[in-house]
């Protein structure tokens, strides 16, 4: 080979490389922007909150909130305009909230246990656990000996 073929190899690899630094600079930029963007920036940082066990537990009592309002208006108040039916409702629902915020860890407690139970219910298809399995076998032998 000859000096110029070194040359024109070495000159090739190099333009090679920067093309693929280019290819690569330019996706740590559109990484970065998409990064810095404020939406992104806002999801991410609601993310990081929604997992905070404190703003579980206040999204919770919010929750509550939310449908002892509903359902004391509904119930209480319904489609009247009534004043008296209006006053009854409010001090039903100050007096739900006073009660909730009172006994806040005792209502969540039983809401988590309410859902579990549910969910246990709804997959009723779940796997017996190895434990099971083995009590099962227990039985199974003990049954085919007698």
């Amino acid at each position: 080979m000859t000096t110029k073929d070194l040359y024109a190899r070495e000159v090739q690899r190099l333009e090679a490389k920067r093309k693929d630094e280019l290819v690569a600079l330019k996706i740590k930029i559109k990484t970065g922007y998409d990064y810095i963007q404020p939406v992104n920036v806002l999801k991410r940082t609601l993310s990081k909150a929604v997992k905070s066990p404190e703003i579980q537990g206040d999204l919770l009592m919010i929750g509550i909130n939310i449908a002892t309002s509903l359902l004391t208006k509904k119930l209480v108040k319904g489609k009247s305009n009534s004043a008296i039916k209006t006053w009854i409702a409010s001090f039903l629902e100050s007096t739900i909230h006073k009660l909730a915020s009172k006994n806040g860890d005792s209502i969540k407690l039983y809401i988590e246990k309410g859902l579990l139970s549910l969910l246990e219910k709804i997959n009723f298809k779940k796997a017996p656990s190895q434990s099971e399995e083995k009590d099962e076998t227990k039985d199974h032998l003990s049954k085919s000996a007698a």
